[in-house]
């Protein structure tokens, strides 16, 4: 688990070298820690088009099964379920490992 104070919502931004910024927002309740939503914001044009948190079975970003994908250009909004499907459940499963932002 994490220590410290972690912000509701929790909210990592990523821009590209033309300064184009991909967002990813979780929601999460402070009474039990648990996701209640995560949103990606991609602006057009965006050199990056995914959120990958944590590492896939080879050891590398790239393959993490907790892949947010953005739709091209502007929003994709996940619901705890969609959440839970990738192994994200708390906000603790968030910050407990690295986020990268991917092509």
């Amino acid at each position: 688990m994490t220590k410290g104070v972690i912000d509701n919502p929790y909210v990592v931004t990523a821009t590209d070298y033309l300064s184009r910024a991909i967002t990813v927002t979780f929601n999460w309740s402070p009474v039990n820690r648990s996701l209640s939503a995560a949103r990606v914001d991609r602006d057009a044009g965006c050199l990056y088009q995914n959120v990958l948190i944590g590492l896939g079975p080879d050891g590398t970003p790239d393959t993490t099964v907790s892949a947010l994908r953005s739709n091209g250009n502007g929003v994709v909004t996940l619901t705890p379920p969609q959440l839970a499907a990738i192994n994200l459940n708390t906000i603790d499963d968030v910050v407990a490992t690295q986020i990268t932002f991917g092509l």
